[in-house]
Parts: structure tokens; sequence; C-alpha cells
């Protein structure tokens, strides 16, 4: 759906999706047909941090992608759980949330932020981290279910790799004296 809106006069980044969720999809969420959107790409400029309402998207049964294109955001909490793709590049994204596990989480593209660290302890199944050109220094819990990892232009200077037993595609270039170890 190409459908755009105007930016929203509201403050509230939270508010403003809401409010994009419920204009672009107005028709759909009127004849209860949400069932058939499988992807939301928001393309008003958002600010800040934004909160998914719990219940929010629970009509939006076969929703798995999220993509959030360039703005301001700084974070993002509560995903819904059934989310199995979330972009959110070219944003202010300072941390990742870590509010629950997410299960459905396979590919996770963090690109042109400002992320400093990153835990994998939360998305057991995520297969693709895109995250260039951040800020990384600290990557914790790397586990074998990671197929594809892209860090090139964060600040890593350590990199341990023992439980990456899947990983086909490592990119690291341009971070300041990278050590990797324990690469399989």
């Amino acid at each position: 759906m190409n459908e755009q809106i105007e930016e929203s006069k509201k403050n509230n980044a939270t508010e403003d999706f809401i409010y994009f969720i419920n204009q672009t999809f107005k028709r759909e969420l009127e004849k209860k047909e949400t069932d058939k959107i499988s992807e939301i790409i928001v393309t008003v400029l958002l600010e800040g941090k934004i909160v998914f309402p719990y219940d929010f998207l629970s009509d939006f049964k076969n929703l798995t992608s999220i993509t959030f294109l360039k703005g301001k955001i700084t974070s993002l909490e509560n995903i819904p759980k059934k989310v199995s793709k979330l972009v959110i590049s070219d944003n202010y994204l300072t941390e990742f949330s870590t509010d629950g596990i997410y299960e459905n989480l396979i590919e996770l593209v963090v690109t042109n932020n400002y992320l400093k660290s990153f835990d994998f302890m939360n998305t057991p199944n995520l297969e693709t981290f895109e995250a260039e050109n951040n800020k990384l220094e600290t990557i914790e819990n790397i586990h074998s279910k990671l197929k594809v990892l892209n860090f090139n232009k964060n600040n890593l200077k350590h990199l341990e790799l023992k439980e990456a037993s899947n990983l086909i595609n490592l990119r690291v270039s341009n971070n300041p004296l990278l050590f990797l170890q324990n690469i399989l």
C-alpha cells in the first residue's frame, strides 16, 4: 500500500504512529479486514520514543513486517511479538527494546542509528542483523541461529563468535582494531 498521509501535528511519536496507522488503514480497520495486511511501512517522520500499545495491532493477525522510514525515533518499546522483520534505519535509535523475548523476530535492520550496544539474548531466533553505521562498542550473547551479521562502520574492538556456528556472512570493516575471537 503506497498511500501516504500528511505528517501529524502532534509532538508525541507514539501518538503520531497510532495516527498514521489509523489514517492509512482506515478503510481496512472499518471493514475489519486487517487480516489482509502483512506489512506496515511508516512513511511519516516520527520523533522520540515509540511505545506500541499492547493490543493496538492485535487486529492485524497476519502482520509480520514493520518498516520505519527515515526519522528521529530514539527507541521502540512493546514490539508486537508476531513481527518477524523489523526495519528502523536512518533514525536516532540509541537502544533496542529489552522489554520481552522476541521469538518470532528473524530479521532486524537498524542501520544508520546510534546504538552503542546490542544483546542477542532477547532475539533467540534472529538470523539477520544489519547494524552498519552505528556506535556499537559491545555485542553480547551471539547465538547459533545467526546467519548474517553486518557491523561495518561501528566502534567494535572485540567480537566473540564462539556460538555463531551457522554464520554465513560477517561484515566488520571500518571498526577500530577489531579482534575476532573463535571464528569457526
